[in-house]
């Protein structure tokens, strides 16, 4: 009787899904990490190899209504139903859905109960019932956050947790290492980046841990695959760069969001990854033959509404790959899969339109490449 329960048990387990780069799908049983490696039962796949993996149903994520979340320092955001002063001075312990953790002031990057964190500028910016205060963050000593600030030029201001609506620390954005799972908790907000391991650990943070993933809301979820051989195009430097514009007016593209430096957003959706070039404008990269493809979508950026009718064109060895006269605010955007086979130099350009540049911020969105 007890073998027939766990062979029911067995079977009524819900699958692991795994999806490769080369457009194969594999399921198995219960899925596990060993080093660079993904295994359900007897498979074994390469971590590198793969697009995106689910390690139970696959039927999504419910945290019930996290509103307070943290941004980590490689762009990550990590739901919290609360904060609190961490044992030791300057670590931030962060009470998620997800588990405890203890995360390094110098790993975080603010937090906010908004979907965006407070207004960026050339100071720390601390938001306040009253308003927003602005300085240096100088850590956060016995339970209190410390702002240098022009209003106490002899002391630091002292902040409660509780005080504080909102947080944003200057500093510029750190890729993680390693092989990085990354999950969409919230659509209007970044994804959150993880350490493949056993267990899952936050990527900015390695010794932030999380609970056995079977006991997780993240058993449920889709985790795609950020390293190995994905290169998101805008984490790629063109060799050659020319912004024109027109009648004297230049809008340089910008990576990973709008070009007014908001959330990048196309089709309704907010994406993470990304970039933005606007009529007149060309980019060029140097691959020298080392991808196979190009994915991704594009359209004109949400920002503009209906505005936006622009020519544009994708080409490899000045051979177009792809080409629409007309692409227009408002419409679908378009999925590209563009083989890049032998390629050495890729090319963007993005011509005017029938109403000159007005509102053509053109948009590749999620584009990246796949490695050989």
């Amino acid at each position: 009787m007890r073998a027939v329960l766990l062979l029911a048990a067995v079977l009524s387990a819900p699958a692991a899904t795994v999806n490769i780069l080369d457009g194969r799908t594999l399921t198995g049983p219960v899925l596990r990490f060993e080093k660079e490696t993904l295994r359900m039962g007897q498979t074994s796949v390469p971590i590198a190899d793969c697009d995106w993996l689910e390690p139970g149903s696959g039927s999504g994520v419910n945290l019930g209504r996290a509103s307070l979340g943290v941004w980590l320092a490689d762009g990550s955001w990590l739901p919290a139903s609360s904060l609190m002063a961490g044992k030791v001075d300057h670590v931030l312990r962060v009470i998620s859905p997800l588990g405890r953790f203890d995360v390094p002031l110098t790993a975080v990057r603010g937090w906010s109960m908004t979907a965006d964190l407070p207004s960026d500028g050339p100071q720390d910016r601390v938001l306040l019932d009253s308003g927003p205060v602005t300085g240096r963050i100088e850590g956060l000593v016995g339970g209190k956050l410390l702002l240098r600030s022009d209003l106490s030029p002899d002391k630091p201001l002292e902040f409660t947790l509780d005080q504080v609506r909102g947080l944003r620390l200057t500093g510029t954005m750190t890729a993680s290492l390693g092989t990085v799972l990354s999950v969409t908790l919230d659509p209007d907000r970044p994804p959150l980046r993880l350490r493949a391991g056993e267990p899952l650990a936050l990527a900015a943070v390695a010794t932030a841990t999380l609970p056995t993933l079977a006991d997780s809301p993240l058993a449920a979820a889709r985790f795609r695959v950020e390293s190995g051989r994905r290169v998101y195009l805008s984490d790629l430097t063109p060799t050659e760069v020319q912004d024109a514009g027109a009648f004297g007016v230049v809008w340089p593209w910008k990576q990973d969001t709008n070009l007014d430096g908001s959330p990048l957003r196309l089709g309704g959706t907010r994406f993470a990854k990304g970039l933005v070039a606007h009529s007149q404008a060309r980019l060029v990269w140097r691959l020298d033959g080392r991808f196979t493809r190009l994915r991704g979508l594009v359209g004109i950026a949400d920002l503009v509404n209906d505005e936006g009718d622009c020519n544009a064109a994708i080409l490899g060895d000045e051979k177009t790959l792809w080409q629409q006269a007309s692409v227009k605010g408002g419409e679908k955007p378009q999925w590209l899969d563009l083989d890049l086979n032998g390629v050495k130099t890729l090319e963007l350009r993005v011509e005017l339109g029938k109403r000159y540049d007005i509102g053509d911020h053109l948009v590749l969105a999620d584009a990246y490449l796949i490695k050989k």
